[in-house]
């Protein structure tokens, strides 16, 4: 009888095994997510940059004496969005915005998590607003996110890319504490699918020249990078960025944006080349942070309180009007928020840099 029983026994557990093995290939993001060309309507119109009234040569050393970033600003529509459906239109956004801090739900997942309290006090002081002066005569404003002790900060290339000085700001209410010194710029020839965002849409600078060394500067708050987590459809993550698209020029003038702390979930994945197994995007709910100014800001896993994302884009952002006319802006909730996978960032730093993300990171802290 015991011959019997030992055959049968290995025979299911090789069966309980190609099942396990099916499960999580099911549940396995790599098998799930789909070529970004595949959004509909893909397209990101330009940076939506912020025109001066008035000359804005040296505005970041202004900005450092008189603890403003603000100038008489008007928005500029986006450009090349009128062909787009609304329900799909994608925008690149740097730019600035002040609104209250959110407390967010919790993300609901099997596995630990931690509160919402601890994920705001680990990022408290590591997500940054960033103003960059373009030409003279145009501002940009982003968000990003300090990733050492030594204050390199890691940004979209579209927000920091072309600026002619950058300065930075961390608190809530926003405040500067120095300039940034632009390090690493992703190539922008290739392109992400049609559109004029780059593949390697993102940027590292550092922090220097502080207003106050005394009482800011090394070793900075930081926020650590997971290079290996890859999200799955349907889970609940944070973002925390500093928006900026419906304050307004006097908002923006008056400075002292708030720090904007949510919570979202993921909706779909996706690969950058058509033939890629690997996960490169993620594609997030609306939220109140699903605005311009939230370009450069991080996605973080509440298991660990990890970056695990950037962001650099968002869908849905404007409606057609009837009768034609400018186009208006919908509701945050409408839209979709997009983020490079830091899994992907690091892909891309090994192919260039021959070391990982990581250790890239520790590289740029170490020649500062």
């Amino acid at each position: 009888m015991a011959r019997f029983v030992i055959p049968f026994i290995a025979a299911l557990a090789i069966l309980s095994g190609i099942l396990w093995y099916r499960a999580s290939s099911l549940n396995n993001p790599r098998e799930t997510s789909a070529p970004v060309s595949s959004l509909g309507g893909l397209h990101f119109p330009g940076a939506a940059l912020t025109p001066q009234t008035e000359d804005t040569s040296g505005v970041a050393s202004s900005a450092l004496k008189a603890n403003t970033a603000g100038d008489s600003q008007k928005s500029q529509p986006a450009k090349n969005g009128a062909s787009t459906p609304p329900s799909r239109q994608i925008s690149a956004k740097p730019e600035s915005l002040s609104l209250p801090v959110e407390s967010p739900s919790f993300p609901t997942s099997e596995s630990a998590q931690l509160s919402a309290a601890a994920v705001y006090q680990m990022l408290d002081g590591a997500v940054v607003q960033i103003v960059c002066s373009r030409d003279s005569n145009v501002l940009v404003a982003g968000s990003g996110v300090i990733v050492s002790a030594g204050g390199i900060v890691l940004s979209n290339e579209h927000v920091l890319g072309g600026a002619e000085e950058c300065i930075v700001k961390s608190g809530n209410p926003a405040r500067i504490i120095g300039k940034l010194k632009i390090l690493y710029m992703g190539d922008a020839v290739d392109k992400i699918a049609e559109s004029p965002v780059p593949k390697e849409d993102f940027a590292f600078a550092a922090i220097i020249d502080l207003v106050d060394p005394v009482h800011m500067g090394k070793p900075f708050s930081f926020l650590k990078l997971d290079p290996e987590y890859i999200p799955r459809a349907g889970e609940g993550v944070y973002a925390a960025a500093y928006p900026t698209e419906f304050i307004g020029s006097a908002g923006l003038r008056s400075g002292g944006q708030s720090l904007v702390f949510t919570t979202t979930k993921v909706e779909n994945l996706y690969h950058i080349e058509d033939a890629g197994q690997d996960t490169d995007i993620m594609e997030l709910a609306g939220s109140i942070t699903t605005q311009e100014g939230s370009s450069g800001s991080p996605i973080i896993t509440p298991s660990t309180g990890a970056v695990i994302g950037l962001v650099f884009g968002e869908t849905g952002a404007e409606a057609p009007v009837t009768g034609g006319g400018p186009s208006a802006p919908i509701a945050t909730s409408e839209r979709t928020e997009l983020a490079f996978l830091i899994q992907y960032i690091d892909r891309v730093i090994q192919k260039d840099k021959k070391m990982t993300l990581l250790e890239f990171i520790v590289q740029l802290d170490t020649a500062q």
